[in-house]
């Protein structure tokens, strides 16, 4: 039974889910287009698709994800990765992720958006909403003070507050569980994440600072996915948050197509 479905905004970034998901035992394949009804997939943990999304504007990546998202919804899974950059580099006009996510979510049937900010393995760390990146130099930087993404020549990063950058683009009422909350741990994550749920949040930012963050938060996410349908958006932080290990087959290496 497929345990989760991603799609991802660029070739890199899917390759990356995919490996990610295969060292954790997980067997996966991979998709350039998105699965014909025919396919058999049910024995597989993980299928994804690989896009160009990152690169199109708003109006192309939304009729693009559209027939992707309801190809995916077929699996009737109750995890769903959008996978963008752990930069997180995008735009209103350019590689929207929030205009992209709120369709993928409509198709899967979920309100719900899991924003996972960082990837500590990447040295990319998300503090009080707040994204940090790790640069060539050694040194980590606000993203918005990133010597290559602060001038990135399609998409460049000039805010550093994921909850500012994501309502730019469409998304202002985006909540934040930060680390203060994540620290007291995964019964009171839960809690919390029920209570925004019931109130109405729709999309939620989770401050990651380190490996415990994301093993806490993908503890959270599963517990919740079981009774939602939860789209979480994010880099291969996101398939590290949920599947940090996954046995038998993580003993023996699992097959990726």
């Amino acid at each position: 039974m497929t345990k989760i479905v991603f799609c991802a905004d660029d070739f890199t970034g899917a390759s990356d889910t995919l490996a990610t998901l295969a060292r954790a035992g997980l067997s996966t394949r991979l998709y350039l287009n998105a699965p014909a009804p025919s396919d058999s997939t049910n024995d597989l943990d993980a299928i994804g698709v690989a896009t160009s999304l990152r690169a199109l504007t708003v109006d192309d990546s939304v009729a693009t994800i559209a027939p992707l998202a309801d190809a995916l919804a077929r699996t009737k899974c109750g995890l769903y990765h959008f996978k963008v950059c752990s930069t997180f580099d995008s735009s209103p006009d350019i590689g929207n992720i929030a205009a992209i996510a709120d369709r993928y979510a409509h198709s899967v049937g979920t309100r719900w958006k899991a924003v996972i900010g960082g990837q500590p393995s990447l040295r990319r760390f998300c503090l009080m909403g707040n994204l940090f990146a790790g640069a060539g130099n050694g040194h980590i930087y606000r993203i918005d003070r990133h010597p290559v993404m602060s001038v990135h020549p399609v998409t460049p990063m000039h805010e550093a507050n994921l909850c500012r950058h994501l309502a730019a683009q469409g998304w202002p009422k985006i909540g934040l569980i930060d680390f203060t909350i994540i620290r007291k741990g995964r019964v009171a994550l839960i809690d919390e994440i029920r209570r925004r749920l019931a109130a109405g949040e729709c999309e939620t930012l989770f401050d990651v600072t380190d490996g415990s963050d994301l093993l806490t938060i993908g503890d959270a996410i599963r517990e919740i996915a079981k009774t939602t349908p939860t789209l979480c958006v994010g880099a291969s932080s996101v398939a590290q948050a949920l599947f940090p290990s996954f046995s038998p087959t993580a003993q023996n290496g699992a097959q990726a197509s």
